[in-house]
């Protein structure tokens, strides 16, 4: 249910966010493919990055401290943030290729949806 939930409010911060945007005909479903679609890199890392961290720290790679402290870990992580990066960027294209947007109004949506969630994370705080 949890995972379920965070992949919905994504859906949704998407679709308000191409709406408040101007694609007032845009439906859930084209949002819920872009959104698919453009995080697939993510799904990928973990099949590439995860075995080699895996084979490189063993079970130090899901504890603070360790054998992945340093360089490798460093190395790591930073393999994983070219993978989210190209997923943002996969995004962007997304947003514009199906909606139409220029690259300002996509990277725009694209600010727009990240407020949205941003929102949707303090607010369990604020209640």
């Amino acid at each position: 249910p949890g995972s379920f939930n965070i992949v919905l409010g994504k859906e949704l911060a998407l679709w308000l966010g191409v709406r408040g945007m101007g694609a007032l005909d845009a439906d859930w479903r084209s949002a819920r493919h872009v959104l698919a679609f453009a995080f697939a890199p993510v799904a990928v890392s973990l099949l590439v990055v995860l075995p080699l961290r895996l084979a490189a720290f063993g079970g130090d790679a899901f504890r603070s401290g360790g054998a992945d402290d340093g360089v490798g870990g460093t190395l790591a992580w930073s393999l994983q943030s070219v993978f989210a990066v190209w997923s943002l960027v996969l995004l962007v294209v997304g947003l514009r290729v199906v909606y139409g947007f220029s690259w300002g109004r996509a990277a725009g949506t694209f600010g727009l949806v990240t407020l949205f969630l941003a929102a949707l994370a303090a607010l369990p705080a604020a209640l």
